[in-house]
């Protein structure tokens, strides 16, 4: 009804129609009902062929009829043609073109709208070869070869159309991408005689890859359930267990290889290939701990599968073959050897302050130059001004917190010190640690004294002890340049006096620090400062041991003295 309307519209209900100008409007219209109205209106015959069929959609403003019924039949795919006495419509044809010309190893073709199944035919009878296809190869194909290997050359133009090709006893198969008509699929693959992988594939299917590959290498493959899924990928010449790998990577599928026999299919634990795709490894490790390890496992290779053997320190992997190569690697990767540090210390109390003497000085005197044997044949002799001067240039150093390499003889001029009096080394301790780890000095001593309670007639009496002395605390962090990061915590204590209710008071000193030092340089920690009243009696031998007579011989002298402890800490990496 809407088409014929239009139609009586068009043409006004006149007797004689001017087919010189018309206008043609028409929209979603069956295109036989269209050329039915259109031939009854304008009193021409129009015969449609039975392949015209569809909807068609055009304007045209003022036209003639033959002209407007052209291009609108070629718009939409239809072809006019004007005989004795009507016209013809019929389907366009498409543009055909055939060139083929095909040895037993080489190929050229130019084919454009031409039926797979012919093409076939054609290529099979010029070079002689073996092909079936099977009943999902229809539809048209289209290509340009020029002189290349006939089998690249035929591999290439199906993968192209959607079809894949397998070589098998000396016959050429050929069936559609997926095994599904109308399904297209890019896939284009090649092993070689050294089990070389090159494909290109686009949107392809993993199982129709897994086909062609095994085909063409002869492999032996068992599949556990159906193996599919789309796979975008592009290699060249990639040896075949890695091709496999790389395919695999990023789907639910992993491989397994038994023999000669290739196991394929789901890699879950929970799926029925489990026991058949799943193994089990023991990977010793060699330099780092084996508990610390799942903690830093990327997500790839889940906690379940990973067991830890603490007796071997050995890390136990479940999973597939991929995932164990996975785990290995990654284990590899921090598995290292962790360096070791030693730490040197050296700890020296110096004289810093003017001594106060009160009292009688008797005849006794101390020489004013000291030879100080240090090594077996190395002596070092210093007199007081030597001694000045090196106090001098000790000072120096202290005014810094890093003191780089210091000299050769440094160690020299404090033993020198220690000789005359004016410095007292009270430890060398050396501990070794790993890279990261804490290492404890700790120089002191214990203390006791008593406390009393209860009662005048009944006292209870109660000792307690007191630690005090030198706590180091050092953590040393080793970069990849060498250079060493060093945490210091320094605690200095000693007993001070008992107070007045017996209980003991206690100085304390502490020095925290966080340095950057090379190796073997040495660190200096100062200004650990004290104030000390000493009191010594010094007498002349014999004479000034005789009762009351004796103390004209001998003196009694109380010593204010100030004292700096230094710490010397030198951490050297060991190979």
């Amino acid at each position: 009804m809407n088409v014929l309307f239009c139609i009586l519209v068009l043409f006004n209900q006149t007797t004689h129609i001017d087919t010189s100008e018309i206008t043609f409007d028409f929209k979603d219209a069956d295109v036989r009902d269209v050329l039915r109205a259109i031939g009854i209106q304008a009193g021409v015959n129009i015969v449609v062929d039975k392949s015209v069929e569809g909807k068609i959609t055009v304007h045209l403003e003022k036209v003639s009829l033959e002209d407007g019924l052209s291009m609108m039949l070629r718009a939409n795919g239809f072809s006019l043609e004007k005989r004795e006495d009507y016209y013809f419509v019929k389907k366009m044809e498409k543009e055909r073109i055939k060139e083929i010309t095909a040895s037993k190893d080489r190929l050229t073709l130019n084919i454009k709208n031409i039926p797979v199944d012919e093409l076939l035919r054609d290529i099979a009878s010029q070079s002689k070869i073996n092909i079936v296809a099977d009943q999902t190869v229809t539809g048209e194909i289209s290509g340009i070869l020029f002189d290349v290997p006939l089998e690249r050359g035929l591999s290439s133009l199906l993968s192209a159309n959607g079809f894949i090709l397998k070589k098998s006893a000396g016959i050429y198969e050929i069936t559609r991408a997926g095994g599904k008509p109308g399904r297209r699929k890019g896939l284009s693959v090649t092993v070689d005689k050294d089990l070389l992988v090159s494909l290109n594939v686009s949107d392809g299917d993993i199982g129709d890859i897994l086909d062609e590959v095994s085909s063409q290498a002869n492999l032996n493959v068992v599949r556990y359930g159906e193996v599919r899924g789309a796979v975008n990928a592009k290699m060249d010449k990639v040896p075949l267990e890695k091709a496999f790998s790389l395919l695999f990577q990023g789907t639910n599928f992993t491989y397994r290889k038994v023999d000669d026999i290739y196991l394929i299919g789901d890699k879950s634990l929970t799926s029925p290939a489990a026991a058949a795709l799943t193994s089990i490894k023991l990977i010793p490790l060699r330099y780092i701990k084996a508990d610390i390890v799942p903690q830093f496992l990327p997500q790839m290779i889940p906690a379940e599968n990973v067991k830890v053997v603490k007796e071997q320190n050995a890390i136990l992997i479940f999973g597939t073959d991929d995932l164990i190569s996975q785990a290995e690697n990654f284990i590899e990767t921090i598995d290292l050897p962790t360096p070791q540090i030693l730490i040197e210390a050296v700890i020296v109390e110096f004289s810093k302050s003017a001594i106060t003497e009160i009292g009688f000085r008797g005849l006794y005197a101390k020489p004013d130059t000291i030879v100080n044997t240090l090594f077996p044949h190395l002596t070092y002799t210093a007199s007081d001004d030597d001694i000045n001067d090196i106090l001098n240039v000790i000072g120096d150093y202290l005014n810094l917190t890093n003191l780089g390499r210091v000299p050769s003889n440094f160690w020299l001029m404090i033993d020198a010190l220690e000789t005359k009096g004016k410095a007292k080394v009270k430890a060398r301790p050396r501990i070794a640690t790993l890279n990261g780890n804490e290492a404890s000095i700790d120089v002191g001593w214990v203390s006791y004294y008593r406390t009393t309670t209860g009662t005048v007639d009944n006292p209870i009496y109660q000792l307690h002890s007191i630690d005090a002395g030198i706590k180091l605390r050092i953590v040393p962090w080793v970069s990849s340049a060498g250079e060493i990061t060093t945490v210091i915590q320094t605690v200095v204590s000693n007993l001070k006096a008992i107070g007045p209710n017996g209980l003991p008071e206690i100085a304390r000193r502490t020095a925290n620090t966080t340095i950057n030092i090379k190796d073997g340089e040495t660190i200096a920690i100062g200004g650990l400062i004290q104030t000390s009243d000493i009191e010594t009696r010094e007498s002349v031998p014999i004479l000034g041991s005789i009762p009351i007579i004796g103390a004209l011989f001998s003196q009694t002298m109380t010593k204010k003295e100030e004292t700096e402890l230094i710490i010397y800490i030198t951490p050297r990496i060991l190979e």
